[in-house]
């Protein structure tokens, strides 16, 4: 069972309504653990993509992929 469109958009009034709430510090704490989380998917895609990585050519791909998103 897909969310209806109208659950969807409650939902997103929600998220801007609590994110109006945070203070600056919340914010900042709150854009960090996305960052992290981010991270962390986007290592787990590089290990599924390449069996048998290492954590250290992982991480290097990681930072090259991050390296490549400053420059657009």
């Amino acid at each position: 069972m897909e969310p209806s469109e109208s659950l969807l958009e409650q939902l997103d009034r929600e998220d801007i309504e609590q994110a109006r709430r945070m203070t600056p510090s919340e914010k900042l704490r709150a854009g960090g653990d996305l960052f992290d989380e981010a991270s962390r998917w986007t290592l787990a895609g590089i290990r599924n993509d390449h069996p048998g990585i290492t954590p250290e050519a992982a991480m290097a791909e990681l930072r090259r992929r991050l390296e490549l998103d400053d420059d657009e």
